[in-house]
């Protein structure tokens, strides 16, 4: 059924159901920022984060779009949660509850199904990973704390990952790949905190493959496809224009992200046809080197 004339956004004044392409949706937005574009959304999502003054600011925002409270966020400027994340969020505010800020995951997944008009049979593989955020310069979060929950991320045999320094470049492997804009801390007594650790395999990065058969069992034979793959994996990958939580106008950084000089933390299942719970895995890890739930209670309530 068509939807009805839509009002015009309160900042902008272009119809509320337009998306960004000037395509109409069928399911409106009805929340918190429901009197405005999906644009007129998503520039007012990037106000919040860069006049943010804290970092539990950061998590609250981030939280909301995680629990669906708002459909956009820096990173995700005009793309709603995935269904496949719903059941992750438990995990994930968890997580935002010891200040780790997750700005990116995917569970596992092994499935068949018939799909398209000449229903071939497809099946879809995907290694669990996640992203995080951890604040290295933050009273409530020590940063030895941190290094320890580093060191047992980078040791556990169920997982690989790779860790690096949101706020600072790398020299390149490569000449001309980029200019380095501040050099990894060394000699300051911040020890390896912000030096580009990796634990990942060359060429063995792809999370996400599918192949099609014409039947269940002749998909077994199919060709994998590979789709998606986990992005840092060398210095190389690092790119100081690129922020794992989004950036402002004019491709700027947030002023609280810089100044909490977060790790930038990405873990994968090691293995793919493992079921690894990447989200309980980090937070036992949070226990045992003894960072505490600081923000209990975070996201809770009205956005």
């Amino acid at each position: 059924m068509p939807l009805p004339p839509a009002p015009p956004c309160t900042t902008c004044t272009v119809p509320i159901y337009t998306e960004s392409w000037a395509q109409t949706t069928t399911h409106p937005y009805t929340g918190s920022m429901h009197t405005l574009c999906p644009s007129c959304r998503a520039a007012h999502m990037c106000n919040l984060w860069a006049q943010a003054t804290d970092w539990r600011h950061l998590l609250h925002y981030n939280l909301a779009y995680i629990q669906g409270h708002v459909d956009c966020s820096p990173s995700y400027p005009s793309e709603p949660i995935h269904a496949e994340t719903a059941r992750l969020v438990p995990g994930l505010k968890r997580l935002h509850e010891y200040g780790l800020l997750t700005t990116d995951s995917q569970p596992f997944e092994d499935t068949r199904q018939a799909t398209g008009k000449r229903k071939e049979w497809k099946q879809t593989v995907q290694r669990a990973y996640l992203w995080v955020l951890v604040p290295t310069a933050m009273e409530e979060i020590p940063v030895e704390k941190v290094d320890l929950l580093v060191e047992r991320i980078l040791s556990h045999p169920d997982l690989v990952a790779t860790v690096h320094s949101e706020c600072d470049a790398y020299p390149a492997s490569k000449p001309g790949v980029r200019e380095t804009d501040v050099a990894p801390l060394d000699g300051t007594g911040a020890g390896r905190t912000y030096h580009f650790r990796t634990t990942t395999v060359p060429g063995n990065n792809v999370v996400s493959r599918d192949r099609t058969g014409k039947t269940q069992l002749l998909v077994r034979d199919a060709k994998w496809v590979d789709r998606y793959v986990f992005p840092v994996t060398s210095v190389d990958d690092v790119h100081p224009g690129d922020h794992l939580c989004g950036m402002g106008v004019g491709g700027q950084g947030f002023a609280v992200v810089e100044r909490m000089r977060p790790l930038a933390i990405g873990v994968m299942a090691r293995e793919w046809g493992k079921v690894v719970d990447i989200q309980g895995l980090l937070e036992r890890m949070c226990e045992e080197v003894g960072l505490r739930r600081v923000f209990e209670g975070i996201g809770d309530g009205e956005f």
